[in-house]
């Protein structure tokens, strides 16, 4: 109820209170006054004040503050600082960075962690302890693989060295000097270059015993001894023949061989012939006085030598080119019949003709019988009077199964097969039934006078 001149209602009361001095010092109390408005609250008046507001609040009704819970959380409008407070959080929390041995951790907290480490009593000092075994860790493709760069002393094994070069720094005088000594045939220097070593006996001072020893076990011809004697080599005479690893060449040999060998081509008249030479072959040449010219002659009368099972019978395999004379052929009647290479057909045609009107139906005029195998070539399909209204369509039958993929047929107003038809089955074999079906005729005139022609060809006994 708003404020008038004559009173204030009271809801603890039920009525209204005169506007008394006391009243106003309530409302300034209540937080109800205007803000110039100035009062002083006496003693009685605060007693009286305290009456009216136990009063007045014991008509109203206690609420719930609304939900803001995360104003006071981290980082929010009104954040709670914990600093100083007591007590035990609901949830356990990460500890702060702290010494293991400190005043963090009591002598319970010390004993339990020990309790946890396998390799060591834990204390409160910072002394040194074994780990357990873990050097595989550290080996060669471990999880901390150690580096050896720039570490100092000397490993317990060898080491194999990294390449470098002989006379380099990594080498020192005595170093050189102790090799040189193992060297026979040369003085080191800092060169690369490969040297001959010089001659020295096998079993000599230069080869050890296990290197003998070695080089025995690789001999299988004779047994390694420290002489110079020379040794039956194994049989190896193949590996010097022609064209093997280890040829031998004869340019240059002197000697004759053992076998008589084929001449080289050369001039007959040339350096590789003697008078001797050329006087024995004129002997025995009958046609001719042989010179020192390239000309050629005529030999002497000898085709005999070269017919039909002579010493020099030509071979005509090969040969192109038409010969003079007719040759009777050789007996070849096998080629040209059923299984022969080249076999002879004769040709045969079968034929059904349909007098008058033609009309639909299976195993028309008469059936054929083969004799033999057949072969299917060709249709023909002719009549006197044209279908109208829809094509003429045949089908042939080999013992029941249609012989075509597309069957022939007369076209609307034709007289012959427009030539679309497709074989399925060009092969007939001996014995097979061949019969003929009329499937369509025309619609309007039928056609008449049907001639269907078959051609097929047969194999010459």
């Amino acid at each position: 109820m708003p404020f008038g001149s004559r009173g204030l209602y009271s809801k603890a009361f039920g009525h209204l209170m005169p506007q008394t001095g006391v009243i106003k010092k309530l409302l300034v109390v209540l937080g109800y006054a205007p803000d110039n408005a100035k009062y002083v609250v006496t003693e009685e008046d605060a007693t009286l004040t305290g009456e009216l507001v136990h009063s007045a609040l014991s008509g109203a009704e206690l609420h719930d503050p609304k939900a803001h819970k995360t104003s006071h959380q981290n980082g929010g409008g009104d954040e709670i600082s914990v600093t100083g407070l007591s007590g035990e959080l609901a949830d356990d929390q990460p500890p702060k960075a702290h010494d293991l041995g400190g005043a963090d951790h009591n002598a319970d907290t010390l004993a339990n962690l020990n309790a946890k480490i396998s390799d060591a009593t834990l204390d409160t000092n910072t002394a040194t302890r074994t780990p357990s075994a873990h050097k595989t860790f550290h080996e060669n493709t471990g999880g901390d693989e150690i580096s050896v760069a720039g570490l100092s002393g000397e490993l317990a094994d060898d080491q194999p060295p990294k390449a470098h070069d002989l006379a380099g720094s990594a080498h020192n005088a005595d170093t050189l000097a102790d090799l040189n000594a193992k060297i026979s045939d040369a003085t080191l220097d800092t060169s690369s270059a490969s040297r001959t070593p010089s001659a020295h006996d096998l079993a000599g001072a230069e080869h050890n015993t296990d290197t003998l020893a070695d080089l025995n076990a690789k001999i299988s011809d004779a047994t390694l001894d420290t002489s110079s004697a020379s040794r039956t080599p194994s049989a190896h005479k193949t590996s010097h023949q022609n064209g093997e690893t280890d040829e031998i060449s004869v340019a240059g040999l002197s000697g004759e061989l053992a076998d008589d060998q084929p001449p080289k081509t050369h001039d007959l008249a040339g350096s590789a012939h003697n008078i001797d030479t050329l006087a024995d072959l004129n002997s025995k040449i009958s046609d001719a006085t042989l010179d020192t010219s390239s000309a050629s002659r005529t030999p002497s009368a000898h085709k005999t030598s070269h017919q039909n099972g002579e010493t020099d019978e030509i071979s005509v395999a090969g040969l192109s080119g038409e010969l003079a004379d007719n040759q009777p052929p050789k007996t070849h009647e096998a080629t040209h019949q059923v299984g022969g290479s080249d076999i002879l057909y004769v040709p045969r045609t079968y034929v059904w003709f349909i007098s008058g009107e033609v009309a639909t139906g299976t195993e028309q005029v008469c059936t054929f019988r083969m004799k033999r195998a057949t072969i299917i070539e060709d249709v023909e399909l002719h009549v006197k009077t044209a279908p109208t209204g829809a094509a003429l369509i045949v089908d042939i039958n080999d013992g029941g199964t249609t012989v075509f993929t597309t069957k022939p047929e007369i076209d609307i107003s034709g007289t012959t097969e427009d030539n679309n038809h497709a074989f399925s089955d060009t092969a007939l074999a001996a014995g097979t039934e061949l019969t003929l079906d009329i499937d369509q005729v025309g619609s309007t005139v039928a056609g008449s006078d049907l001639t269907v022609l078959l051609h097929c060809k047969e194999p010459v006994i």
